[in-house]
């Protein structure tokens, strides 16, 4: 599956389009966001673009936020992304779960964590 990059500023310095000619060279899907006007650019970072988002001020976080979050018409509808959500937070063993499901592997504390005051009752029962 192709990465997606997204890439501030493809065309300043002139030198950063060819970091993006070697990103489409190696198949990544890449999104540049700027201050300057689509057509400003050349045809060739044109080309190597797969999408290109203009803000005011690329050094305005929320600008670029904006522009990176940008909705189509399909999810134009759905409430904004700091809304509250419909779902209910997830507990340790759902999250557990949906880390090794989705990476193979737990960004959280080690698994045995929420075990280990369980196993360490078992022990001290044991003797």
């Amino acid at each position: 599956m192709p990465a997606d990059v997204i890439f501030l500023e493809p065309s300043f310095p002139r030198n950063q389009r060819e970091f993006v000619r070697a990103l489409h060279a190696v198949g990544a899907r890449v999104t540049g966001i700027g201050e300057r006007p689509k057509e400003w650019l050349d045809p060739e970072l044109r080309h190597w673009l797969t999408h290109y988002e203009q803000v005011g001020n690329v050094t305005d976080e929320a600008q670029v936020e904006r522009a990176v979050r940008k909705s189509g018409p399909l999810l134009e509808h759905l409430p904004e992304f700091n809304s509250p959500s419909p779902l209910h937070p997830m507990n340790y063993e759902e999250r557990l779960v949906a880390d090794f499901h989705g990476t193979g592997l737990t960004v959280g504390p080690h698994p045995m964590a929420y075990r280990r005051d369980t196993a360490e009752v078992g022990r001290l029962l044991a003797k």
